[in-house]
């Protein structure tokens, strides 16, 4: 869970339950570097993969994920969530 807390700080967007994505920059990209040592430190297993272009459709899902926006087809199709507690404060 910690690395997951410390991905998403840094602005990632969990595309699978293993595999995330965040914007490029060499300052991010040592970070990731961070956490996946201390993942594999963990004994785990992460690697930093740099990703050159998406096709347009792919990076509209992630930004549309990213941003909690959901297709016309999506909102239709599945009921709302609803979070099953929340913490008092």
């Amino acid at each position: 869970m910690t690395a997951w807390r410390r991905l998403r700080r840094l602005g990632a967007v969990p595309l699978t339950p293993g595999a995330a994505i965040v914007t490029y920059s060499e300052e991010l990209h040592e970070q990731m570097d961070w956490i996946a040592e201390d993942i594999a430190d963990w004994g785990g297993d992460a690697w930093v993969l740099p990703v050159g272009a998406l096709p347009q459709a792919d990076e509209a899902r992630i930004r549309r994920r990213a941003t909690g926006r959901k297709t016309a087809k999506q909102a239709a199709g599945r009921p709302t969530r609803l979070p099953v507690s929340r913490r008092a404060g």
